[in-house]
């Protein structure tokens, strides 16, 4: 691939990086000051930072502007401190080694990648499997999404909105950055376009759940309640549908009647 020439790409890219080297502080700001990363996977996260990683192994390999080779190394490190938060429950020696270890080791698998993608880029094709595997990844954070949404009715926990917001855009002009560069990467731009989709659909799902609970939440203005301390709002909000704990309750019930058995 050529090196890029026009401008437009390296103005979007960096909007686009911008955005993602400050989308996750509002995140780490509001997990440090609730105490508590309830409805924010750690698993997302991981998968997360292990796409960034391979992203800007990618990017570097395309030629890609400066902006958008950056841009997945600083979410990568965010998304890094954000799974220590998650992980360590507030413990900070032990959050820092983690980051710290973290890095490290993304640094270390980004550098192997790099030297041996330039001894192999005549073939094109491990370039492009870095590439898929990275893309693959970003897109498989988002698995547990819908299962927290479903387990609280369309609700959004424990993720910021100004991440949220923030993520889409970083999104969008990167999306945009790799329209306007020639020739366009296919694999990127259709991740990137995915992503904004999630998203948007996520804030669709909060926005309905907001209507749906209108009347409950009128209720427990009147009553100097929050929606959470509310009763008729805490009843409601049980009857969502938690999958990992059905899942947890079908296998238990699976090993207990395969004890009972093997007693008989």
């Amino acid at each position: 691939m050529t090196s890029q020439t026009s401008p437009v790409p390296n103005i979007f890219g960096a909007m686009a990086t911008t955005c993602w080297c400050i989308n996750l502080l509002p995140q780490i700001r509001r997990n440090y000051r609730t105490k508590t990363t309830t409805g924010l996977p750690a698993s997302m996260l991981v998968l997360w930072a292990a796409s960034g990683a391979l992203s800007s192994v990618y990017a570097y390999s395309q030629r890609f502007s400066i902006a958008l080779i950056l841009q997945p190394n600083s979410f990568a490190f965010f998304c890094s401190v954000s799974l220590a938060q998650c992980l360590v429950r507030w413990r900070m020696r032990k959050a820092i080694c983690l980051v710290v270890a973290l890095v490290a080791a993304f640094g270390v698998v980004e550098t192997i990648l790099i030297l041996a993608l330039r001894w192999a880029h005549r073939s094109g094709w491990p370039v492009l499997l870095i590439g898929a595997v990275a893309c693959l990844l970003d897109l498989a954070g988002f698995l547990p999404l819908p299962f927290e949404l479903m387990k609280r009715r369309g609700r959004i926990v424990g993720i910021s909105f100004l991440f949220l917001g923030l993520d889409w855009l970083g999104f969008a002009f990167s999306l945009v950055a790799l329209t306007t560069q020639h020739p366009f990467d296919l694999l990127f731009g259709t991740t990137a376009a995915i992503c904004c989709a999630i998203w948007s659909g996520t804030v669709i799902s909060h926005l309905t759940w907001l209507f749906r609970t209108r009347e409950l939440r009128k209720c427990a203005k009147e009553a100097g309640l929050t929606f959470d301390q509310y009763e008729d709002g805490i009843y409601w909000q049980a009857q969502g549908l938690d999958v990992s704990r059905a899942l947890r309750g079908f296998f238990s019930d699976k090993k207990r009647a395969g004890v009972t058995v093997e007693e008989v």
